[in-house]
């Protein structure tokens, strides 16, 4: 994942996006949204503040910006919490502001890694239903998971990789 996202360099072989190399892609980085396993949020600021730091990052200003963040935050039913700091959110809520902030702009790639990981039911049902929002957007989703059934009924195709290799693949119905 860090690799495809840039965030870490390959030490051996390649990653093609959109038939570059990813090396290449730095056109196409506005167009990825990353949202790694740990929570990159801080926890001093609050929620609209975290968001806002995110999308400013990703070049959007003014009405622009404050609109993209109602959408994230309503998407994630994290809007009626923009005013609340991150370190007095639930890590569930945590959990759903880290992805708002990986979708913010609209990317056509999203790289999802144990997105559903450390969190209770219900919140995990509310990432679930976002997640499986995206597939009517015409985004690709690229998601980690150790939540094999969760993943059967929201993924298009499940693969299994042990040490790296390819063990399973499987197609949902």
């Amino acid at each position: 994942m860090k690799i495809i996202a840039s965030v870490l360099p390959a030490d051996s072989g390649s990653i093609c996006l959109y038939e570059k190399s990813v090396k290449e892609v730095t056109a196409y980085r506005s167009q990825i949204g990353y949202v790694p396993q740990t929570i990159a949020l801080s926890e001093r600021l609050s929620v609209y503040q975290n968001l806002a730091f995110w999308a400013s990052i990703r070049g959007l200003k003014g009405q622009a910006l404050k609109q993209e963040i109602n959408r994230v935050a309503a998407s994630f039913q994290v809007d009626g919490f923009l005013k609340k700091r991150i370190g007095h959110c639930s890590g569930g809520m945590a959990r759903r502001v880290n992805l708002a902030a990986g979708l913010l702009g609209n990317p056509h790639l999203v790289l999802l890694d144990e997105p559903i990981s450390g969190i209770d039911e219900e919140n995990r049902l509310l990432i679930l239903d976002a997640i499986r929002a995206l597939k009517n957007q015409q985004c690709i989703v690229l998601m980690v998971s150790h939540y094999a059934n969760e993943l059967s009924r929201i993924c298009d195709r499940v693969l299994s990789l042990h040490e790296g290799k390819i063990e399973a693949s499987h197609h949902a119905p």
